[in-house]
């Protein structure tokens, strides 16, 4: 059981939404980017579509009027950015070529530039965002980190901690974004669940930063099918943790996925599946929430019963009291 204790007026960031973001991952692609499609992905209750890729300039432009006509934002999942920018003489040029060919655009959420970097790309990752905020304060320069039980390996750094730590300080991300897909097909779940939202939580509020939090909806690899209440679940915990923004993997369905009877939002076609109506409500639950959770910050996170690793228990001071947590 969680409780959340409290929250408290948020500081103004340097980027800020103008509504409370839920997105996905792995949009419709170039050869579905149709009108209806969009208007599908508006209806859902989602506020912008995040990376998607293969789309070219044109197709990303095509995009963005059709998502201006629904009344939904997109980023765009450009080939010209890249952590390995800052190694050009002229990349700030390059930047501005993108920053041109987008910018502009009302239906713009943002620009992607990087999935689960190493250490090692904190730092040039750090200069593209930062010349994306100079070159185009209005729209999200978007980087996405690895979960807990990412190896050593993968992270570059001894611990989480270390990564979260790193990241903030070299790369100065505008928003913290993570992936942690906790439901495993052998029916058990990731320990680790709630120490990553704790830790994730922890690096928001120490560097006044918006923390967001990528969660399953795609049985793929050794993860399972969602359920309902597992959606909510997944939800509902993040908001609780502070989170400030949400995004699912996956909306869209790849052929591949959908000859094994992994389905996500919709299948290979857009046709909506089993889980599309029941994120059209919990987006919409999101999006009326938003409007106050996005002018606040987490004040305290406490669990009752069994305390999951890395968390906090409900204290016998607290003003809310579960009964047989009592002595």
């Amino acid at each position: 059981v969680l409780v959340l204790i409290g929250l408290a007026a948020a500081p103004a960031s340097a980027w800020e939404p103008d509504e409370y973001p839920i997105g996905f991952w792995y949009g419709p692609p170039p050869e579905a980017n149709t009108l209806e499609t969009w208007r599908v992905a508006k209806e859902a209750n989602f506020t912008f579509c995040g990376p998607s890729g293969g789309y070219s300039v044109e197709d990303h432009r095509k995009m963005l009027d059709f998502c201006q006509q629904v009344g939904i934002k997109a980023m765009v999942t450009d080939g010209r950015i890249s952590w390995e920018l800052p190694a050009g003489d002229d990349w700030r040029k390059t930047v501005a070529e993108v920053v041109a060919d987008y910018a502009a655009h009302p239906a713009l959420f943002g620009y992607y530039l990087q999935d689960e970097p190493n250490y090692r790309l904190f730092a040039p990752l750090g200069e593209v965002s930062a010349e994306f905020l100079k070159q185009d304060p209005k729209h999200l320069p978007y980087l996405n980190l690895f979960p807990t039980y990412a190896s050593v390996e993968q992270l570059g750094t001894p611990t989480y901690w270390d990564h979260l730590d790193c990241f903030m300080r070299l790369a100065k991300p505008a928003v913290l974004s993570y992936d942690h897909y906790c439901l495993k097909k052998d029916g058990t779940d990731r320990p680790d669940y709630f120490e990553n939202l704790a830790l994730i939580r922890r690096a928001g509020l120490q560097y006044d930063t918006p923390p967001w939090n990528i969660i399953l909806s795609l049985p793929h690899l050794g993860y399972r099918d969602p359920t309902a209440a597992e959606m909510r679940w997944q939800v509902y915990t993040s908001l609780a943790y502070g989170m400030k923004g949400l995004l699912y993997f996956t909306y869209w369905t790849a052929p591949d996925w959908e000859a094994q009877n992994e389905v996500a939002f919709v299948d290979s076609q857009g046709t909506p599946g089993r889980l599309y109506p029941l994120v059209h409500q919990l987006n919409g639950e999101m999006r009326t929430l938003g409007k106050t959770l996005l002018r606040l910050h987490s004040t305290g996170v406490f669990h009752t019963g069994e305390v999951p690793r890395g968390c906090t228990g409900l204290g016998g001071d607290a003003i809310v009291q579960v009964p047989q947590d009592l002595p």
